[in-house]
């Protein structure tokens, strides 16, 4: 009695003492400072990504998990802090898959037992007035962004410095609308610089290069067009042949076109789990019944007539629980065994270019690995939780599973390895038809094409591997420009479905053909994973002259829409 006493007075004595708050010294000694900034320098457009920048300052060395949090998503990275010098995690992140106004990101910091050390919290407000612009260093002496009207001053242009530093934050490209470069940082951009640079005009960036025309085009290395500007993919290379070194900005910045989704950040799911992403055979039940109630029958008979004898009957105390230990073994060796023989799936949704495909990919896991990841590269979800930890030029993903336990693993603006391939083309024929062509590079037929403009859509034929199909598209039928390139709360902009039943706005673009098609049991690997499944693709392509005809015309929405229902509806200046 004596002694259990003394162990519950000590046990109450340490949870009140741990229940305490710490005195200031040990909080202050603890804590972790925390500065969250989102875009640059606070400035966010309305792009479908942003970057996040959290600045953690610790009075001590240690290795933190970092928790960022948007509208109940969380992400964790663990990452090295140094003794009194902030250190930045930046990662890209996407607005809420509704309209809002505002929203909040809360970054909070936890030691790796799981104490909470600090945290911070920023507002985000969209712009969409705004649009943000990477100008090459050669072209700004200042290393802060800047803001200078654009052509026409529809819009104003955040003028982001793309330095050394910018080029490693994640969702950098994916936030602006247009870059301009001019020769000296096209001789110095690098070749991973170059792949984000093209990939990104592909899904609809505009890039602007401040020298004389060349053909081919630099940076994506395609025929340039007759003139100044080259419609690629989604996107535009055009020459400005000084201009942006001259001055003034106004000249050269063009107001930016209505979103295009663009690959990156955070893609909205409530889970994954549902997709079926491992398939699996488990021993049938029958043969379990079998094994157990077989045993159970066989053994005494059995054990009887081997341990008979009287001098073998004291081995039945080691021979019954050897016979079920055994048959026990047997099952988890035979469960074991197809469980290893289980295959991974895949599924996701791609851009194809005519480089690579890349884009959002979720992939099922069979078992506990690390994983090298681009820097870029961001977990949109993942079973079990996935920890991500920041080396700077690459990221290492880890995802702990139990035995014999399964999850999967999303991931963005992943450049494919292998994955499916589809190439659009799109010419005018002048008389309000173009000729689309599909042609599918993949080992999967091409099924569920749509071919579709701003306003319009037609349903396609499916495509086989390797082959090729052409449709009439009417291009230029009933356009009504306000109405259809201006979306307005009575219309709402038009909704592109996709596999899961998920939704995305498509561009309101005139003269531009997007082409999607599902190819049911696609192979994908990227990241050191790999699975076959549901792999959603995507494909862009500018409508083309056969000939020069100033009939074949791109329009595109620039600027903010005007606010339909007013007194007259007030299109004029707009």
């Amino acid at each position: 009695a004596p002694v259990t006493s003394l162990v519950l007075a000590a046990a109450v004595l340490f949870a009140v003492a741990t229940s305490l708050p710490p005195a200031a010294g040990a909080q202050s000694r603890d804590s972790v400072q925390v500065e969250v900034v989102a875009g640059f320098d606070g400035e966010v457009g309305d792009a479908m990504v942003f970057p996040l920048r959290a600045t953690l300052t610790s009075d001590r060395a240690r290795e933190v998990d970092v928790a960022v949090f948007v509208e109940g998503a969380e992400r964790i990275y663990r990452t090295e802090l140094v003794a009194g010098a902030p250190v930045d995690l930046d990662v890209a992140l996407s607005p809420p898959p509704y309209d809002v106004t505002s929203f909040r990101v809360e970054v909070h910091v936890r030691a790796v037992d799981g104490g909470r050390l600090g945290q911070g919290s920023t507002e985000v407000v969209p712009r969409g007035d705004r649009t943000l612009v990477g100008v090459g260093p050669s072209l700004v002496g200042a290393t802060v962004t800047s803001t200078e009207r654009t052509v026409g001053g529809v819009q104003q242009a955040v003028l982001v410095p793309l330095d050394d530093a910018a080029w490693h934050r994640p969702g950098v490209l994916a936030a602006m609308s247009g870059v301009v470069l001019g020769a000296a940082d096209l001789d110095q951009l690098g070749d991973q610089q170059r792949e984000l640079l093209r990939s990104w005009v592909w899904q609809g960036g505009n890039l602007a290069l401040d020298v004389p025309r060349t053909d081919p085009l630099p940076v994506v290395d395609l025929p340039a067009a007759a003139g100044l500007r080259t419609a690629v993919g989604a996107g535009w290379v055009r020459f400005t042949e000084g201009r942006a070194a001259t001055g003034p900005w106004d000249r050269v910045l063009e107001p930016a076109a209505a979103p295009i989704p663009q690959e990156g950040g955070e893609v909205w799911f409530d889970g994954f789990g549902w997709l079926g992403l491992i398939d699996v055979s488990f021993l049938p039940t029958s043969t379990i019944i079998a094994a157990v109630f077989g045993t159970a029958l066989v053994a005494g008979p059995a054990l009887w007539f081997l341990l008979r004898s009287r001098a073998r009957r004291r081995w039945m105390w080691v021979a019954s629980p050897a016979l079920s230990l055994s048959v026990a073994a047997a099952l988890l060796a035979m469960g074991q065994g197809v469980f290893t023989r289980a295959e991974a799936r895949a599924t996701g949704d791609v851009v194809a270019s005519p480089w690579e495909s890349s884009g959002n990919v979720v992939f099922g896991l069979k078992q506990s690995q690390d994983l090298r990841v681009p820097a870029d590269a961001e977990v949109i979800d993942a079973s079990p939780r996935a920890l991500v930890v920041d080396a700077g030029d690459e990221r290492t993903v880890r995802v702990d599973l139990p035995r014999n336990g399964f999850g999967y693993l999303g991931l963005s603006q992943v450049p494919l390895e292998q994955g499916p391939r589809i190439e659009v083309t799109a010419v005018a024929r002048g008389d309000d038809t173009a000729e689309v062509t599909v042609t599918n590079h993949s080992d999967g037929t091409l099924r569920e094409v749509v071919v579709r403009t701003g306003s319009r859509a037609r349903p396609f034929e499916d495509v086989p591997p390797g082959a090729s199909v052409t449709l009439p598209f009417l291009v230029n039928a009933e356009i009504a420009p306000l109405d259809a390139m201006f979306s307005s709360p009575e219309l709402g902009p038009v909704w592109e479905r996709l596999p899961g039943g998920r939704a995305r706005p498509l561009p309101m673009t005139r003269g531009l053909v997007v082409v999607t098609g599902t190819i049911d049991d696609a192979e994908v690997s990227a990241a050191g994973l790999g699975g076959r499944g549901p792999i959603g693709v995507r494909a862009f392509a500018p409508v083309t002259a056969e000939r020069p005809d100033p009939a074949a015309l791109r329009i595109e929405t620039v600027g903010v829409p005007p606010v339909a229902g007013g007194p007259g509806d007030d299109f004029v200046e707009d």
